[in-house]
């Protein structure tokens, strides 16, 4: 785990920027370099893939669809054709 300090005057200072914007920031970042997936990016901010989808829309962010996104719409495809 990386720790990076921010002090809060630099948030406050942004308007109400908050820690959840930081991640959601942080998050398309990495996944636009493609240090995170989708779905990686997605868990670590607390949102579903589809609302980070809409992040990344919203930001003008390509969606890469990479084989661990494949893995999990295969396996939420099997749940759903099993019950």
């Amino acid at each position: 785990m990386i720790i990076v300090e921010i002090p809060e005057s630099m948030l406050q200072s942004q308007s109400g920027y908050s820690i959840g914007e930081l991640k959601i920031d942080l998050a398309v970042l990495l996944y636009k370099k493609k240090k995170m997936s989708l779905a990686q990016a997605a868990r670590w901010c607390g949102i579903t893939r589809l609302e980070f989808q809409s992040v990344l829309s919203e930001q003008g962010v390509d969606i890469l669809f990479t084989t661990d996104d494949l893995q999990h719409d295969l396996k939420a495809l099997d749940n759903f054709f099993s019950k």
